[in-house]
């Protein structure tokens, strides 16, 4: 990896990129970037100098390739995926609750911390809520505060909060004795809040699964469905407007991005919901003025937006080989031959020696460095003489992105399951297979009586 960013520091297509982080407000227009050949490239000039960036790829798919990517070069704590809050765009009121927790965990970032965010167009195509009016629609507790549970219960109830018996997603919370749990749409865990008569006790999160706390608080902040916010005619914003003014937004392929927006309104439009849609979505329009009010770098093949800058980088895609590894140890000696660096990239220590055990079996004397780096698609540099090639596509192997989602179901029951069940109900045990439910049953379990299923 040391080789191939040694390599842009002399490059003068990339001081060019690099020059451009420097500027305040500027655009450029790339063309001729491959694989990952772009998040190589973009990781250097953000390791040099760090900048808030907003990376629109052309899709959902090839957004979690690339946000793998940029993890592999930059700390993971400077990267979020934004994605959008609908489970289908089609369908506004079909709102996905852990997608709403992960924008409004990105959304409530500090201001002065210089991070990448990735997303795509289904994603940038919805408007926000701006901060203002989510703080007003905020409940702020303070550990001490002098607040009665029927005027918390009250709150949350105006807030569409559903009162449940074991609270297990986001817009839930349930009451018991001097206690509420609720699941706020701005955070990970649900809370616990403990009352003494009307003072607050304590405050702290706990995991829906065990129930056992995870962590004390001073403060906690309790945020309504923001989604909901936008068929309650309050004023949003597109993402890209509400970005700090340093931002530089990355756009892979406008036309996708202008194609959806389009459809968007179409769809609504038909629908009879035009209002309903001018506050959801943005529109050609906007999304074009809030772009060009931004530094922007383009890869887009298309004149709606003009740029200061145009580059062309000499780059060709990995060859596809197949898994005829004849062409392979071909092309490696002609690539040495034309004073080419093979560098290929293993996604890990077996596939690594996988492959040097293969090459071992040819005569010919190879040049190549193996790296453990798994990156989406491997790419050629003419010009930085580099070959970047990776183990999955050698094997003509799927190339399965890592998930970064915080929000996974245990595969633990609930509470909320458990009390659900009913006497007869066919349920798998993990080690025993299918059986059928009889209700809890009381065991001692060094000395403490446990009820089990």
């Amino acid at each position: 990896m040391k080789d191939i960013f040694k390599s842009l520091k002399i490059d003068d297509s990339q001081k060019i990129i690099n020059n451009f982080f420097n500027e305040t407000k500027s655009s450029i227009k790339i063309k001729g970037l491959v694989g990952s050949g772009l998040t190589f490239r973009l990781a250097w000039s953000y390791k040099l100098n760090p900048r808030n960036i907003l990376f629109i790829a052309e899709n959902i798919e090839l957004a979690q390739f690339y946000l793998n990517d940029l993890e592999t070069f930059i700390p993971k704590n400077k990267i979020y995926f934004f994605p959008s809050s609908f489970n289908s765009i089609k369908n506004t009121e079909d709102i996905n609750t852990d997608k709403l927790l992960i924008r409004n965990e990105v959304l409530s970032e500090k201001k002065d911390k210089k991070k990448i965010i990735i997303t795509y167009p289904e994603a940038v195509s919805e408007k926000i809520i701006s901060k203002k009016i989510i703080k007003n629609k905020t409940l702020k507790i303070s550990k001490g505060d002098n607040l009665s549970i029927e005027f918390v219960n009250e709150v949350l109830f105006e807030y569409e909060f559903e009162k449940v018996d074991y609270v297990s997603k986001p817009g839930e919370f349930s009451v018991r004795g001097g206690i509420i749990d609720v699941f706020s749409f701005s955070n990970q865990y649900p809370y616990r809040i403990e009352f003494y008569d009307d003072i607050i006790e304590s405050l702290r999160t706990f995991n829906v699964e065990n129930q056992l706390s995870i962590k004390n608080h001073d403060i906690v902040y309790v945020s309504p469905n923001i989604g909901k916010l936008f068929f309650n005619n309050y004023h949003s914003n597109s993402l890209i407007k509400t970005l700090p003014n340093d931002n530089i937004c990355v756009i892979e392929n406008l036309d996708s991005l202008i194609d959806l927006i389009e459809k968007n309104h179409k769809n609504f439009k038909i629908k009879g919901l035009v209002d309903t849609t001018n506050n959801v979505f943005v529109s050609k329009t906007e999304i074009i003025e809030d772009i060009n009010k931004k530094s922007f770098i383009s890869l887009s093949n298309n004149d709606i937006i003009k740029a200061d800058l145009y580059l062309k980088i000499y780059q060709s895609p990995q060859p596809s080989f197949n898994k005829k590894f004849d062409l392979i140890i071909d092309y490696l000696m002609i690539n040495s031959k034309n004073n080419i660096k093979n560098i290929i990239c293993a996604s890990t220590e077996e596939q690594g020696k996988r492959l040097e055990n293969v090459f071992e079996q040819y005569e010919q004397k190879l040049s190549y460095d193996i790296i453990y780096y798994p990156i989406y698609r491997g790419f050629e540099d003419l010009k930085l003489k580099i070959s970047i090639l990776t183990d999955h596509q050698i094997f003509d192997r799927y190339f399965k992105y890592r998930s970064r989602s915080k929000f996974k179901k245990n595969e633990a029951l609930t509470l909320r399951e458990i009390s659900d069940l009913k006497k007869g109900d066919f349920i798998t045990h993990i080690d025993h297979g299918i059986g059928i439910f009889s209700g809890l049953q009381k065991i001692n379990n060094d000395g403490i009586i446990q009820e089990v299923i």
